[in-house]
Formats: structure tokens, C-alpha cells, sequence
């Protein structure tokens, strides 16, 4: 599964899958306010990637979900 990971400005900022394959996209973990967040991406209902911003462990979560093919 593609994925990438940087850091920029004092955020760890990591993707997982073809989130720009996405016909949706759902924040599911955190919050951008708080600076600590998961966004989840979906296409046909299926998820089909990942960003997470500060927020590893909520991407762990996403990445085993894409790799089992699941709904959202």
C-alpha cells in the first residue's frame, strides 16, 4: 500500500492508500482545531486512503481498514 510520512511545521503529517482516488472524504478521529486529526477518504463506499496529522495510531487503524477493503 502506497504511504508516505513527513513533517512540517511541527506537524507529522502521514498518508496511506489513493486518497485522491476519493469521491469522500470523512474526518473520523480528532480535530483540526486541536491539531490532531484522521481524515478518511471513500469511493463507492469503500475506504481507498488516509491522512492523519499528528495522529499515527488513528493511521495504523485506517491503513489495517484499507487493506481489508472496508466500508466506511
Amino acid at each position: 500500500m502506497p504511504n508516505f510520512a513527513t513533517h512540517v511545521h511541527g506537524a507529522r503529517i502521514q498518508t496511506a492508500g489513493l486518497p485522491h482516488l476519493t469521491e469522500d472524504a470523512r474526518l473520523v478521529a480528532g480535530s483540526p482545531e486541536e491539531d490532531r486529526f484522521a481524515m478518511a477518504f471513500t469511493r463507492g463506499g469503500g475506504l481507498v486512503g488516509a491522512v492523519a496529522v499528528n495522529s499515527p495510531r488513528d493511521l495504523i487503524r485506517l491503513k489495517r481498514a484499507i487493506a481489508a477493503r472496508e466500508t466506511v
